[in-house]
């Protein structure tokens, strides 16, 4: 699981609430988030149901956050101190694919440690 500094959540909140459509964001996310799949916000409507064994359907916090991530639409800048969620690495490829200018700040001394994903 990623874990993201105070000031990149503060950081992402206002860049959030600077691009949201409908108002400022006002949400508070806590984690760790009870796992479940996440394959529906990847996969276009209508692809069937996945077969993988988590719970599909409930939302959580990783859920509301990877939404907000994959709503970007011209630029994605992270802060983080580690970075070893593979659902979260899976969602910054999915966005630079799409053509959006993705930014990762992270500490250098956790790029080699074991499952990392930068």
């Amino acid at each position: 699981v990623a874990t993201l500094s105070l000031e990149g959540l503060l950081w992402l909140y206002q860049r959030l609430r600077q691009w949201s459509c409908g108002g400022p964001l006002k949400e508070v996310l806590f984690f760790p988030a009870s796992m479940t799949c996440v394959e529906h916000l990847f996969c276009p409507p209508g692809d069937g149901p996945c077969p993988c064994p988590l719970p599909h359907g409930p939302e959580t916090s990783f859920t509301r956050l990877l939404r907000h991530l994959l709503s970007a639409r011209a630029t994605l800048d992270l802060c983080l101190f580690s970075f070893s969620s593979q659902e979260l690495s899976r969602a910054v490829l999915h966005m630079h694919r799409r053509r959006v200018a993705v930014r990762v700040v992270i500490d250098k001394d956790y790029l080699d440690i074991s499952g990392s994903q930068v």
